[in-house]
């Protein structure tokens, strides 16, 4: 299935697209508490105990990562199916990073692609990020985008990272167990010399 951009459904979140994809860069990429001490986001997502396959998100560029480095995921999974891709940073700030993008099990899937036509940077100030995998068998009905549908493309999205995370928590509580799994990754990002 080919990459395809969604309709965004809050106003809010096209004017943020607007200014990420002119600028190749996603505001809020990196967070982090003053005087550039790590500070952790919370809270997080409820873990499918019930998984019967494993996922896996990594960061592609160095760590820790630099703010203005570009940064990419590596997305692993032991099914074929569909990868939404988050990011919650301390100042609370939710990213919707894409959504339904086709994995293949025992391959590696890249984000963003240069197709995509995005380029991820980590911006000030120095701290630590939160970035969550969901892996479904089926199309996911996530955040900005319908089933089926592959969307590529940053948004912010309009909840405070408690609130995000208890409706990602609430949709996967819908889906059968076995459907699908979650992975975190933490990527701390620093101030350049």
């Amino acid at each position: 299935m080919p990459r395809a951009n969604s309709r965004l459904r809050h106003g809010a979140a096209m004017l943020l697209i607007a200014v990420v994809v002119a600028a190749c860069q996603v505001p809020g990429m990196a967070s982090g508490g003053a005087g550039g001490a790590t500070v952790s986001p919370a809270p997080v997502a409820t873990p499918n105990d019930a998984a019967p396959f494993a996922v896996r998100v990594t960061a592609t560029g160095a760590s820790p990562l630099a703010v203005g480095a570009t940064v990419g995921f590596k997305l692993s999974t032991a099914v074929s199916g569909y990868a939404n891709l988050y990011l919650i940073n301390t100042s609370g700030q939710v990213l919707m990073l894409a959504e339904n993008l086709v994995v293949t099990a025992g391959r590696d899937a890249l984000y963003p692609l240069p197709a995509d036509g995005v380029a991820l940077q980590a911006t000030p100030p120095a701290g630590r990020d939160l970035v969550i995998l969901l892996v479904t068998r089926e199309p996911f009905l996530g955040f900005a985008t319908r089933p089926g549908y592959t969307h590529t493309r940053p948004a912010g999205l309009p909840y405070s990272a408690a609130a995000f995370v208890a409706q990602l928590d609430e949709a996967t509580a819908a889906l059968p167990p076995a459907s699908w799994s979650i992975s975190e990754y933490w990527i701390d990002i620093v101030e350049t010399a």
